[in-house]
């Protein structure tokens, strides 16, 4: 697959120029058990905050008999800015997990997967000066059928992050827990009670709390929710914790 886009702005004022983007797309599936996924894209504006940027994904999946897959992912980024170098970014996140989704049952659902993540984020995107990090993320998501009524859910993340340019090469380590009970209810209808605990062991901060949410399976294959997060702690281990997630929500989730 392959595409592309022009655009031109001409206007009274200083602001003139093109925006290019060019795109180039493949899958493959051998019907064996091995599918592959690539997508690559080049943007190019050269009105007078001139910026180059180009993106790459690659996925794979690959089955190990009708229980067990294989995914990988590799996702890339960088964009460059002559007349704005404080919009600079290089972005490279590289992952690999493992599957099991039972064909005969539905009961049990597991998913681990370790992700090398290196990021050199904007001035606009920190308070501080820009850094590069490197975080290396090891995680087991799964799912228990209970019982015909009530699921278990649950996560346990481990994330350890270093900074280039820190002078005592420092490795900050924050470990989440997330336990989670959904109860079935009438009319497609769930009520989902969960509880979060976060630790992070530079700053010797613990953090704890619960989430509600009130989900419902009428749109099947999706799922809407609507909760609210009693704590300051967020469901994803990728994100450096700000603490501003506590407050309603809405989810839509989708099932495969």
């Amino acid at each position: 697959e392959v595409s592309g886009a022009h655009s031109t702005e001409d206007t009274a004022g200083s602001d003139t120029g093109q925006r290019d983007a060019v795109s180039l797309g493949a899958t493959y599936d051998n019907n064996n058990g091995i599918t592959m996924s690539t997508r690559n894209e080049y943007r190019k504006d050269t009105r007078t905050l001139a910026s180059e940027q180009f993106l790459s994904t690659f996925n794979l999946k690959m089955a190990l008999g009708t229980d067990l897959s294989v995914l990988g992912q590799y996702r890339f980024s960088k964009s460059e800015s002559s007349a704005q170098v404080n919009r600079n970014i290089d972005f490279t996140e590289a992952s690999v997990g493992l599957a099991y989704r039972p064909v005969k049952h539905d009961r049990l659902n597991l998913l681990t997967r370790y992700t090398r993540l290196n990021n050199t984020p904007t001035e606009f995107q920190v308070a501080s000066t820009a850094f590069e990090t490197t975080s290396d993320i090891f995680s087991v998501d799964w799912s228990y059928q209970l019982s015909q009524r009530i699921e278990w859910v649950g996560k346990q993340a481990l994330r350890w992050t270093e900074s280039d340019e820190d002078p005592m090469n420092l490795k900050s380590q924050t470990s989440l827990t997330i336990q989670r009970l959904n109860w079935d209810m009438p009319k497609d209808f769930l009520l989902g009670t969960e509880f979060r605990l976060m630790d992070q062991n530079i700053a010797d901060d613990r953090r704890s709390g619960f989430v509600t949410e009130l989900m419902w399976e009428g749109f099947d294959p999706l799922r809407l929710g609507l909760g609210y997060n009693f704590s300051d702690v967020s469901d994803n281990e990728y994100v450096d914790y700000d603490f501003s997630t506590r407050g309603p929500f809405i989810r839509i989730q989708g099932k495969f």
